[in-house]
């Protein structure tokens, strides 16, 4: 299956953990609508003006606030304003947008980790394919797509903006999440294109306790399948991995689980796309485990980042 406009993430500085400041230079304000582009146009400039020396005493308190971020991810849909106004208003409200990009629709929660993952995968380009992984894609006829992780449904409308008849399998356990995951397949009336299975990806049939409504931080907790607690169902992966092109995984610590199984060397996806944590890691360093074992198994690595808290997100394909 082509995939539209291939992009590089060569040279793209890592922002995981960092507030974004100002708006970058791709994010046109001239292509949004005349008074939302004004309002931002405003915004950006008294963010600049209070980078003046005697002024950086403001800036330094916008730092702190989600008010630069939620300036720039504004540019990313098709009512600006109504997005920055909602996002500063809070109070985890559902509310949906169409990107300016693809005028696909999404749901998102305002004033929560989600506008985080908007940024992520959307502004910063995260996901960006580098070109051997869209060489390798490129060959597929129809792009078969396994998201574990799900959360709110942008990493599958990311890979449907690039590669629009993929088909997409998608795991996500927590209630909220699911809410807002139903809504933008729902939206985006694509049928049996995308499918969501609303439970955690594990190596067996069973029921998991869950620290839930954490938005992208929800997770399984340690000793998952004992520890006495709320639960969610839980099904083995392996039954949906066969013949999939594309493996993504944004599990909070649920990964290990899964990549330590025996069945993932017979598995081997041809590509896999993996955020790893230091949640539930069997030893210290999370990015040389997940390196070990992926390398291991034959695959080839590409890094995305990797920051100091233990968190990497990483390209792995099969040569």
């Amino acid at each position: 299956m082509p995939i539209r406009q291939p992009l590089s993430h060569e040279g793209r500085e890592p922002h995981r953990g960092k507030m974004v400041v100002g708006l970058s230079r791709r994010d046109k304000l001239l292509a949004v609508p005349t008074g939302d582009g004004m309002l931002l146009q405003v915004m950006e400039r008294a963010w600049r003006w209070t980078r003046r020396r005697e002024l950086r005493w403001v800036n330094r308190l916008l730092a702190r606030s989600r008010l630069p971020q939620t300036v720039a991810c504004a540019t990313l849909v098709t009512h600006p304003m109504r997005f920055v106004v909602n996002e500063l208003r809070g109070g985890e409200r559902l509310c949906r947008y169409h990107l300016r990009d693809s005028q696909r629709t999404f749901c998102i929660h305002h004033g929560t980790a989600d506008l985080g993952v908007l940024d992520e995968i959307f502004r910063l380009q995260y996901y960006a394919l580098p070109a051997p992984v869209a060489a390798s894609l490129d060959r597929r006829r129809e792009l078969r797509v396994l998201d574990l992780g799900a959360h709110i449904g942008l990493f599958g409308l990311w890979i449907l903006q690039h590669a629009p008849g993929a088909r997409i399998v998608a795991f996500e356990p927590d209630a909220l999440n699911l809410r807002a995951l139903r809504c933008t397949v729902r939206d985006n009336a694509l049928g049996d294109g995308w499918r969501i299975v609303p439970a955690a990806a594990a190596t067996r049939a069973a029921s998991l306790r869950f620290e839930g409504g954490r938005f992208s931080g929800s997770r399984v907790v340690e000793d998952a399948y004992s520890a006495p607690g709320r639960t969610v169902p839980a099904l083995d992966v392996f039954a949906h991995l066969d013949g999939v092109d594309l493996l993504k995984m944004d599990m909070e610590g649920g990964e290990w689980e899964v990549l330590e199984d025996p069945r993932f060397g017979w598995a081997r996806p041809p590509v896999i796309v993996l955020e790893y944590h230091p949640h539930l890691c069997p030893v210290p360093d999370a990015r040389v485990h997940v390196e070990g074992i992926l390398t291991r198994h034959g695959y080839v690595l590409d890094e995305i980042f990797a920051s100091t808290s233990g968190v990497g997100m990483l390209w792995a394909r099969l040569p």
